[in-house]
């Protein structure tokens, strides 16, 4: 019994892997563009954001992740374009998207626990700093 391709190691590491379809290749350098044209936009949306600095500090992590992993995976595309032969391998596709998923996730876990804590704290802070003594 044969596995089909995306099952079989083989697949995922060969030396030098058959080209992608016509369409997946297309897709491909669409979706790295728009992930490389979001990041932009992060950073413009921080710089033009009159947000607290902790959320454009998240925003300006989302563009880092945006621009680099766009970068990245326009360097894998053009790599399976040109055909060279190590760093054409489909397991460096799969690398790519498990350093983007975990990229992801600290940057959504900064977003939903550490700046409510950080938020909280700086909440308590100016409680307790309104009874104290100012400068005059």
């Amino acid at each position: 019994m044969q596995l089909p391709p995306p099952l079989s190691l083989r697949y995922w590491f060969a030396i030098s892997p058959t080209p992608f379809m016509f369409w997946v290749d297309i897709a491909l350098w669409v979706v790295f563009g728009l992930l490389f044209v979001s990041g932009v936009a992060a950073f413009f949306v921080k710089a033009k954001s009159k947000q607290d600095k902790l959320v454009k500090r998240a925003i300006g992590r989302l563009g880092n992740l945006l621009i680099t992993m766009s970068l990245v995976g326009l360097s894998l595309q053009f790599f399976s374009y040109e055909r060279i032969n190590i760093l054409s391998m489909r397991v460096l596709y799969l690398v790519w998207l498990v350093g983007t998923a975990f990229w992801a996730w600290t940057i959504y876990r900064y977003w939903t626990v550490e700046i409510p804590k950080i938020m909280q704290k700086r909440q308590a802070d100016e409680s307790i700093n309104k009874w104290l003594p100012k400068k005059k």
